[in-house]
């Protein structure tokens, strides 16, 4: 862990230290030595995060990825004549997968910890808690935000942030899930276990002028668009010293080097490049008083004694273009950064996650370029090739026969050694139709489509639930990509739990679920907060306050093709009456998220049978003893 204190020097009590623009009166002025220190510190730190993400050859393949996806698949500098034929699979297979992966329903759950399991103002607490995580499901769309971070994966490495969104609820704010890039996270020295051991991570991304002066209303006004994103129509020209063809055949990083940029005309909404820098910071409080930190009307504000750190969840950095918009501690109770990652191809020797869609783009290149070949034999057997000697035709007839008129007529001289005729088209050999199988076959073994093709190719066609436990069974690197996607799940959930305390006050809670979203905590001294202001007689921390507390996704329950045995199971066992129907009802509930509530199943179902006693109707026989 890097000791920071070398690069902005330890707090030895001259005034409040610089936490944000919330006590921007307490802000050194313009002239300080602390803003040079901050600058070249965090422009440093930028210029080494990109140097990173720049030398992995992952990240490197991701746009060339993205314009397969897109159907961009042949060189610009391919000749015109050349036939240039797309047979889309890459995309097919891309979002047969992300359907796949996407069809979820997980399971997740708040318990107390081991040790807390008899304390009922916990246990009640901890019902709280999965209600706000169901809510925020289903009312944040973060099943879309996910759909969004597993095509990120697909390519290399996604992100999953959690922000809170003062604009959502119609200006009551929530938290929101954001799905990011790899070009849009760059984390410094991070294992390739977990992007909370990073030292650094940095966020990025383009912003109008009008979010920094919205969220910054002080500083944002400071903040100066930039003129590469601020301008419309721009682009970068073919330098005069190199060929069109060569000039495309670049990268698109070196085109931007070498190239001319063109000058457009300047936008309507001038954007800026915003930029978070997340990282630890061992600075100590060196003076003989007490230091406030953060803002002190916030529930994150916070006291540290003499000799205490300063930033005991980390410190942020938030800048808008070059202008610093935000100097101060981690705002967030749990002093992690608020990332999780996902990686659906992870592999132990680096922290990049390897592509899945990288393997098609040889098999696509194969497909197109024997389609274009087929393609170009056709237009050859379509408009034969004439011969004939130079002197069988005057440069007259040269010009004006054409091969496709019908009926059309040619006068050849008689002195010619040979009469005018059409080339013979070639034959296409055999095993290009054979190769292009077995290209079809691999395919569809990586998209999972095999299995069923083999099944519908018998003469007895199975039922659905017979094709799903059978392309189950042959998806185990589908399996495998579901259990990824559930540890990403987990990280969100150990993120938000601890912050939805900090976040959703006793008013809050009772409008989303009535008088059973508070408790007796929410009433100790006004506080309007879970928290007990009291705990053995001392100040209850907010960090030894939510250890209380585990969050947890069922293994195995996310993927719908990971719960289908579990229903199966639970139909077999009710089926044989060994399973009463309670216990049917609230299995399904936890695996399927159905909401049932099997009293008011029961008493529909006794008013039922008597409404068919009264009109005669026998009802139908129930197995197992069960009714």
């Amino acid at each position: 862990m890097p000791d920071n204190s070398a690069h902005f020097g330890n707090y030895e009590g001259h005034g409040t230290p610089y936490v944000g623009e919330d006590n921007a009166a307490d802000w050194p002025d313009s002239q300080d030595a602390y803003w040079p220190k901050v600058m070249d510190w965090t422009e440093s730190v930028y210029e080494e995060a990109v140097r990173d993400y720049e030398s992995v050859d992952e990240y490197k393949a991701v746009a060339r990825q993205i314009d397969y996806i897109r159907g961009k698949q042949w060189p610009a500098g391919r000749p015109r004549y050349k036939s240039k034929p797309v047979n889309n699979k890459v995309d097919r297979y891309f979002e047969e997968l992300v359907g796949l992966l996407t069809d979820i329903r997980p399971i997740t759950s708040v318990k107390v910890s081991r040790g807390n399991e008899n304390s009922q103002a916990l246990t009640r607490q901890a019902e709280i808690y999965n209600n706000c995580i169901r809510s925020l499901w289903y009312n944040s769309r973060v099943e879309v935000s996910l759909t969004f971070a597993i095509m990120y994966a697909l390519l290399s490495t996604a992100y999953l942030k959690v922000e809170w969104n003062p604009r959502l609820r119609n200006g009551m704010g929530d938290f929101e899930i954001v799905p990011l890039g790899v070009q849009n996270v760059l984390p410094i020295k991070s294992q390739s276990t977990d992007i909370q051991t990073a030292e650094c991570v940095v966020c990025q991304d383009v912003k109008p002028l009008s979010f920094f002066r919205e969220r910054y209303p002080l500083r944002g006004t400071l903040v100066r668009p930039d003129e590469h994103y601020s301008r419309q129509g721009a682009a970068i020209m073919t330098p005069r010293s190199l060929s069109p063809q060569l000039f495309n055949g670049l990268p698109p990083q070196l085109q931007r080097i070498v190239g001319s940029p063109q000058q457009g005309t300047a936008s309507q909404f001038p954007m800026a490049l915003y930029r978070e820098f997340w990282f630890r910071d061992n600075t100590r409080n060196a003076s003989d008083a007490p230091v406030m930190m953060g803002d002190q009307t916030k529930n994150w504000g916070y006291v540290v004694e003499p000799g205490a750190p300063l930033y005991p969840r980390g410190r942020l950095i938030v800048k808008g273009g070059r202008t610093v918009l935000y100097d101060g501690p981690n705002p967030w109770w749990h002093g992690q950064y608020p990332l999780s990652r996902l990686r659906l191809k992870p592999v132990p020797w680096q922290s990049a996650g390897m592509s899945t869609v990288a393997s098609w783009l040889p098999m696509q290149d194969i497909i197109n370029n024997v389609g274009a070949g087929i393609l170009d034999m056709i237009k050859k057997a379509l408009n034969p090739v004439l011969m004939a000697p130079n002197n069988a035709l005057s440069p007259e007839s040269w010009k004006q026969f054409d091969p496709a008129a019908p009926g059309g007529k040619l006068g050849y001289s008689p002195l010619a050694r040979e009469k005018p005729g059409f080339a013979n088209p070639p034959a296409l050999p055999p095993f290009v139709l054979q190769y292009m199988q077995k290209i079809d076959r691999d395919w569809a073994e990586q998209s999972g489509m095999a299995i069923i093709s083999q099944m519908v190719s018998k003469k007895q066609v199975p039922g659905g639930d017979t094709f799903d436990q059978v392309r189950n069974a042959q998806n185990t690197p589908i399996r495998l990509k579901g259990r990824w996607i559930e540890l990403v799940l987990e990280d969100l959930g150990r993120l938000i739990l601890p912050s939805i305390p900090q976040m959703y006050s006793a008013g809050r809670r009772i409008m989303m679920f009535g008088l059973s979203g508070a408790t007796s905590e929410d009433f100790e001294l006004d506080s309007g907060s879970m928290i007990p202001t009291d705990w053995s007689g001392q100040g209850f921390r907010p960090e030894d306050y939510m250890r209380q507390f585990e969050f947890s996704v069922q293994p195995n329950s996310l993927l719908k093709i990971n719960g289908g045995d579990n229903i199966a199971a639970l139909a077999a066992l009710r089926k044989n009456g060994d399973l009463d129907r309670k216990t049917m009802i609230e299995a399904l509930n936890r695996d399927m998220n159905l909401g049932l509530d099997p009293e008011v199943i029961q008493e529909n179902l006794i008013h039922e049978a008597k409404a068919m006693a009264a009109a005669g109707i026998q009802p139908p026989a129930h197995k197992g003893g069960h009714k």
